[in-house]
């Protein structure tokens, strides 16, 4: 069963080279970032599937796949909240940790540890994490921030092949992102 789907207005609209989402409020400047296309798509899944989670399938809650010159991806996520769901971010944050490293079926070497490099800021506390695992012989940092908005949980995962890959990507994210 699941959430209900996300209306139009709940996705948010690529204009340009900015991605708005009014319902939310906030956009992200896509300078840096190069939306998806549905085939880039389709073939990070499959290989999402075969190296990382056989039973791995797309969601119906991501709104956002982008990319950079550097190889490393941003996926904005926007999931209802169920009623019965803690609202605490510290409690919804461990909870994704849990489902982040479940996913990682085929990995090895995993290790988790807190998000140093936060995208919120005052208004906008995000909470978050971050997961090194070997794949396929090589090394895979992601890092999975989230918070809460209007009853909807909003995730970014931001995937890089090293820490410092992430923390730059969280640098360009950051400036990026504003709050409307």
């Amino acid at each position: 069963d699941g959430p209900p789907r996300l209306t139009p207005e709940q996705r948010g609209t690529i204009r340009g080279s900015t991605y708005i989402n009014n319902f939310l409020h906030f956009r992200v400047t896509l300078t840096q970032w190069q939306p998806f296309s549905a085939e880039r798509a389709t073939r990070a899944e499959d290989t999402g599937r075969r190296l990382v989670n056989p039973n791995g399938h797309s969601s119906p809650f991501r709104v956002l796949w982008i990319g950079d010159s550097a190889g490393r991806n941003v996926a904005l996520s926007i999931v209802p909240l169920p009623p019965d769901a803690p609202k605490d971010l510290k409690q919804l944050n461990d909870s994704m940790k849990k489902i982040a490293i479940r996913e990682l079926a085929l990995a090895t070497e995993v290790s988790e540890s807190e998000e140093p490099f936060l995208l919120g800021d005052a208004a906008h506390p995000f909470a978050g994490f971050r997961v090194a695992s070997t794949i396929h012989g090589k090394q895979v940092v992601q890092s999975e921030q989230l918070t809460v908005i209007n009853g909807f949980v909003m995730t970014l995962t931001v995937t890089g092949n090293s820490d410092q890959a992430i923390s730059d990507a969280l640098r360009s994210l950051k400036a990026s992102l504003a709050w409307t």
